[in-house]
């Protein structure tokens, strides 16, 4: 690895400024990091040892999709993660 964190990539996961609740189910998980995606239709998770099972980076997951990158980031944080405390905000309960 490189040294900087992977991404974990939901696809299609926020639908009218809500989080889905499949997406939601990972974030809550991966207990790391997450922000929305650059186009805000999606969200990005960052942490040390993300992995999809199988071959390939990519996987279909219920209304969307998941897939794993080298770091990309957007800094455009989900309301209530706190990268410090990884405490999560109420509406994601």
């Amino acid at each position: 690895m490189n040294g900087l964190p992977i991404c974990a990539d939901l696809d299609h996961c926020v639908v009218d400024a809500k989080i889905m609740p499949w997406a939601r189910e990972i974030i809550i998980a991966l207990d790391s990091y997450a922000e929305f995606s650059p186009s805000g239709t999606g969200a990005h998770i960052l942490g040390d040892d993300i992995k999809l099972p199988g071959k390939g980076r990519k996987r279909p997951y219920e209304s969307g999709a998941v897939e794993i990158y080298d770091t990309k980031v957007s800094s455009r944080l989900l309301r209530g993660w706190d990268l410090a405390q990884r405490q999560p905000a109420t509406h994601l309960s």
